[in-house]
């Protein structure tokens, strides 16, 4: 198998545990007679190094954000969200030594830096299970950095953020930040008054807020956002929670634990290309959204429609088979204009004030070479 065919098949998330559908893939995609056994597959995986799929992930990040295209912003400011999760790695004791357990289960920390308005992942990580979430969010900064306008930036994070040595990197590099903390997180904190600017150590002046939630919880902002008004940051703040729905996604429509392999490099392999595909996807929903949204725009209906995340997904990948071995641009293009009209054909409504209990999360891997085993 040829490079280029090799970083497609990775990139497609074509289900290789099947030799079925190895073999659908040379006849139908590659068109050609010869076939590929599964364990040639896993040998030509293992001698090709994850470097360009993260490479590929970096430069169409880069030309998002180069200036050319219009981003969506929130009064002038970008708003970013950091946030971590865990990812289930196959269960073999390599991979349990060399990134953590729980329950005895192979895990690795999940990191990334998100763009909550364009539905953009700017940067992320996959490390040990025992990294520490703040060295994560450092790491993501320095490396997007040079794509931000940091004074029309805004850093949003959870309870899991907050420190003065944070806080103060944050600031240091031009940033502005909303960080919730718990209402005991410090005294300094505790004794505060709602909008109260206080000193905290090397973090400098933070401006805090507090709120009332419908539960009756009390939400505690940090901030050094001075001008915004006092009654825009709940608003603001719960722009955060869609990287919430952007983990629920990576996991469940773009299989992110359906690992392919049992090395580091192959996982990073799988791991970059899922970020890059679900970027691809997110890029193809917000252009049909918008020419959709221009379209409709005087229809009378109930609801705003969008398209089907699930449509743009399983097109993107059937794009993606049939756009790499093409012989020029307009071809391509012709590809991705197929792409746009099957998307926009798959509505669905948007049905404000849903709300979805968060369920309990036992250990049941959804995938079998997932599963728990003795390590």
């Amino acid at each position: 198998m040829k490079f280029g065919e090799l970083v497609l098949l990775v990139l497609s998330k074509i289900n290789t545990s099947s030799q079925r559908a190895l073999n659908q893939y040379f006849e139908q995609s590659l068109k050609r007679k010869e076939h590929m056994s599964q364990q040639a597959l896993s040998k030509a995986r293992s001698h090709m190094n994850h470097k360009p799929f993260e490479e590929m992930f970096r430069e169409a990040v880069a030309e998002q954000y180069n200036g050319e295209y219009d981003i969506e912003v929130w009064e002038g400011y970008q708003i970013l969200a950091l946030d971590g999760s865990t990812a289930q790695l196959p269960s073999i004791p390599k991979l349990a030594r060399e990134y953590g357990t729980i329950a005895d289960a192979p895990t690795a920390r999940i990191s990334i830096l998100y763009d909550v308005l364009n539905d953009i992942i700017l940067d992320g990580r996959l490390a040990t299970y025992d990294s520490k979430e703040r060295e994560l969010a450092k790491a993501h900064i320095e490396q997007v950095f040079p794509l931000l306008r940091p004074e029309k930036t805004i850093v949003t994070a959870d309870r899991g953020y907050p420190s003065a040595d944070f806080i103060g990197y944050v600031t240091g590099k031009g940033l502005n930040y909303v960080i919730r903390c718990s209402k005991t997180f410090n005294t300094a904190i505790e004794a505060a008054r709602n909008n109260e600017v206080i000193e905290m150590d090397e973090a400098g002046h933070v401006r805090v807020l507090k709120f009332t939630l419908e539960g009756g919880e009390e939400e505690v902002l940090l901030t050094n956002l001075y001008e915004v008004e006092e009654s825009r940051f709940k608003a603001l703040y719960f722009l955060r929670w869609k990287i919430e729905s952007k983990y629920g996604m990576l996991k469940q429509k773009h299989i992110l634990e359906n690992f392919s392999g049992y090395s580091t490099n192959v996982l990073l392999q799988d791991f970059w290309a899922t970020l890059h595909v679900a970027n691809m996807c997110a890029v193809a929903r917000n252009e049909a959204n918008e020419e959709l949204a221009e379209k409709r725009k005087d229809a009378q209906t109930k609801y705003e429609y969008v398209v089907n995340y699930n449509e743009v997904v399983g097109s993107m990948k059937d794009v993606l088979l049939s756009s790499m071995f093409v012989s020029s641009r307009k071809k391509v293009d012709a590809c991705f204009d197929v792409l746009s009209q099957q998307i926009k054909s798959a509505l669905v409504p948007i049905r404000p004030n849903r709300t979805t209990p968060r369920p309990d999360n036992p250990r049941n891997a959804q995938f079998r070479h997932n599963r728990k085993i003795n390590c």
